[in-house]
């Protein structure tokens, strides 16, 4: 016999079919690990359904990228809660866990399950409750993980390959709960259970009720990614501003807490398009040269410059260097990026909507303060069982909701957004030929107060024929779908258009050959491909109609060939319209 023991906190649970459950809570020596079996490695386990009785396969890519260099990093604090084990017995010929649940055993100071395990404490055998040691042969029994089977791997995988982290966390002791199924001394019932419709049982209700993390709590909770600790700065900035500043992001336009029960008609900027935005428009996604380039140009003019770049780069940040980098950025980046979301002029004039209603809220006393609270922090709270603030909330989201219907359609979807940051992303680095050494927030708000008089004749947000022609097959096709809003698409279509005519009106008396090739790049090659695109679209709908004895690929062919006139003179007029020759751009 190879006996196994633990020590710990004793205690009973469930019950139901004449089965009860006892377990240990512990911590188990490190080195201990090694007992426990992962489902997918447990013997004849091919012959049986044990994944779906268990867990999925490990994920060894998540244990050696996510969750090894975790465990190994020297500057975070680690714990977790405790993983949730089951002794299984199995029969040594044949490799098969055993589906027989034997009786429950008293004996003077101890209880036992045939020869599964022993329990001695000194409570037992009246109460299963107090200090007592659990005994099995590991012959005979697999120690089998029903929860945390990816942290089991990880530790595993350190202790096995010697490496040197393994001699930082060798004397640590992992939080578990061993569970042990037996049957009470009760009439027998109808029903045949095994161990595995057991332990399938637990299994499955723990997974089930375990919420998974939302996205965008993950970003809230995300104190590594660089673009997740400026998202969270940026809404901490609108959650400490006070009602008299329509100059950052009113919280209770943002969608950032899933637990909210307001509607939430008159939010206008999710959490997540925040990170989106700065991660992959501003930044890059991809990282690599462009992901560098694009730091060096948000940075460029900070004293900081250098160590930014290098954290802004970088993909997992320790906790030293997300502390740093959490503060570097509230005097350098954080300025300008929240001047590029609430500075174009259809969101500053909806910021100024609320928080003239905000306001209103706090002349109410204690029931205005409330519901002002609610609607900015949402949440639980049980400010919807007290009639008077309940009535506030609903008549001021109501007002808001009737605000956020004022703003410009397309600055009510994502992709106006988007198409700004894109925007001011593409004329940065123009921008920062005649100043290298001013700070973000300084090209922001040239590029912001250039985009808003462009705004005010007209550009992306007039209805008439002239200007909605403009956005044609660049923010919406011929018959009136949104279309180019994917954060991949936004550079080449509304991006492009966004930067060209915010820089034409920076540039408006001085027009140089530098601005002049910038625009023919962005408008000439860029816009006029995803138009050209857009037009292929509508006259193969066209020719299609119009020539039924055509082939598909004829009018394929013909679309191709009539497109880029037809983006041609599409550009041309967006030229034309900013105040340039043709001949020159």
């Amino acid at each position: 016999m190879t006996k196994h023991c633990i020590t710990g906190e004793l205690g009973a649970f469930g019950g139901g079919m004449g089965l009860r459950i006892l377990y240990i809570q512990c911590a188990m020596p490190l080195n201990d690990i090694k007992q426990i079996t992962l489902a997918e490695k447990l013997p004849g386990s091919d012959q049986w359904p044990v994944r779906d009785l268990f867990q999925r396969d490990v994920d060894y890519e998540r244990v050696n990228k996510g969750i090894i260099p975790w465990l190994s990093d020297k500057n975070k604090v680690k714990f977790f809660a405790p993983i949730t084990l089951a002794l299984l017995p199995f029969d040594p010929a044949t490799d098969r866990i055993e589906s027989e649940i034997p009786r429950l055993n008293r004996g003077s100071a101890s209880v036992s399950a045939g020869e599964i395990f022993e329990l001695s404490g000194d409570e037992l055998p009246s109460k299963f409750s107090g200090r007592a040691t659990l005994a099995w042969d590991s012959k005979s029994c697999h120690l089998v993980a029903l929860d945390g089977q990816h942290r089991i791997a990880a530790l595993q995988k350190v202790i096995e390959s010697k490496r040197a982290e393994a001699a930082g966390i060798i004397d640590w002791s992992i939080p578990v709960v061993v569970m042990c199924i037996v049957r009470e001394d009760l009439p027998k019932t109808e029903k045949k259970v095994s161990f595995l419709d057991v332990a399938r049982s637990v299994f499955v209700y723990i997974n089930t009720q375990a919420k998974t993390p939302t996205r965008t709590r993950k970003i809230l909770l995300d104190d590594e990614s660089p673009s997740a600790i400026i998202t969270q700065e940026f809404v901490e900035c609108s959650h400490q501003a006070k009602t008299e500043d329509s100059e950052r992001y009113p919280i209770s336009a943002i969608q950032w807490r899933d637990e909210n029960n307001i509607s939430d008609r008159h939010k206008l900027l999710d959490l997540t398009e925040v990170f989106d935005i700065i991660e992959d428009l501003l930044l890059s996604k991809h990282g690599g040269q462009q992901r560098v380039t694009n730091a060096k140009a948000l940075t460029s003019g900070d004293p900081q410059a250098l160590k930014l770049q290098q954290l802004l780069c970088k993909e997992i940040m320790d906790a030293g260097e997300a502390n740093e980098f959490r503060e570097l950025i509230k005097q350098t980046l954080l300025p300008g990026i929240k001047l590029l979301f609430v500075g174009p002029q259809p969101f500053r004039k909806h910021s100024e909507r609320v928080r003239v209603l905000e306001r209103r809220l706090l002349t109410n006393g204690k029931c205005g303060l409330e519901a002002l609270q609610a609607i900015n922090i949402g949440g639980t709270s049980n400010w919807n069982t007290k009639s008077d603030v309940s009535a506030q909330v609903t008549s001021v989201v109501n007002e808001m909701a009737k605000a956020a219907d004022l703003i410009p359609e397309l600055f009510r979807l994502q992709i106006g957004m988007r198409g700004v940051a894109s925007g001011f992303s593409q004329v940065l680095v123009h921008l920062q030929v005649t100043d290298k050494k001013a700070p973000l927030e300084f090209y922001v708000k040239q590029y912001i107060e250039a985009l808003n008089l462009q705004l005010n004749d007209g550009w992306l947000t007039g209805t008439t024929q002239n200007w909605v022609r403009h956005l044609r097959h660049v923010t919406q096709n011929d018959i009136g779908t949104v279309k180019n809003y994917r954060l991949d698409e936004v550079p080449d279509a509304l991006g492009a258009l966004c930067a060209a005519i915010a820089a034409a009106r920076i540039y408006k008396d001085k027009p140089s050959t530098n601005l002049k090739q910038f625009l023919s790049e962005t408008l000439r090659t860029r816009l006029f491909e995803t138009v050209r695109k857009g037009y292929v679209g509508e006259l193969r709908r066209q020719f299609r109609d119009n020539h039924s004895d055509w082939t598909a690929a004829e009018v394929t062919a013909k679309a191709q060939e009539k497109s880029r006139p037809a983006a041609g003179r599409h550009i041309d007029r967006i030229v034309t319209e900013l105040g340039f020759e043709v001949r020159d751009v």
